[in-house]
């Protein structure tokens, strides 16, 4: 099997494949999506390596639904969109829980913020290429879901970054960074007990 790829009307690229087993053909296009996906997260500035991982995911959606009755009853039957190919794409190389990711690497791991444990969830690449440039996303969690941290009352704190804020340091180093610099909430008030 072959893939090949195309410029659309639309700016992008588009991929095609010669026709096999459904199976075979979502292993060989998903591999192919990865191996780019890792080189592309290396090689962060180069656009085409990112539209070839996008068309991919199209064409991986689009084999799936061209397969209807092969898709539900294989193991990829989860898939429904292509945000979800997409998704599974960055699982496959993702770096072990708690384990820092590289920049471009999916991860979660655990900081310290004011002695207050911050679950941080690495996703990169989440929105198209802005100007140029990626743009990851940091979520930021206590450990006990819903209760207040050092940087957010509700528990919960979303950034947006542009890749070349990572590019002196580390995905840690940036999550310690940006929480240390938004620790803005007023603990006390919230471990203050009540004597009434």
């Amino acid at each position: 099997m072959k893939i090949s790829y195309s410029k659309n009307d639309a700016g992008g690229l588009t991929a095609t494949i010669d026709s096999g087993p459904y199976e075979e053909t979502v292993n060989l296009l998903t591999s192919e999506a990865v191996r780019i996906d890792q080189v592309f997260a290396d090689h962060s500035k180069d656009e085409a390596l990112g539209l070839m991982v996008s068309a991919l995911c199209y064409l991986l959606d689009r084999t799936a639904k061209e397969n209807p009755k092969m898709h539900t009853e294989g193991s990829y039957n989860t898939f429904n969109c292509v945000a979800h190919w997409q998704g599974f794409i960055k699982s496959l190389w993702s770096a072990e829980d708690g384990q820092t990711p590289q920049v471009g690497q999916r991860g979660s791991f655990t900081i310290d913020c004011k002695g207050y444990q911050i679950r941080v969830d690495y996703k990169p690449r989440f929105t198209a290429l802005v100007g140029g440039l990626p743009v990851d996303h940091f979520e930021f969690r206590h450990s006990r879901d819903g209760e207040p941290m050092p940087i957010s009352e509700t528990g919960y704190r979303s950034e947006f970054v542009y890749r070349d804020k990572l590019e002196n340091m580390t995905v840690r180093e940036y999550a310690e960074s940006y929480a240390a610099e938004n620790a803005t909430v007023d603990m006390n008030k919230y471990n203050q007990l009540s004597l009434f």
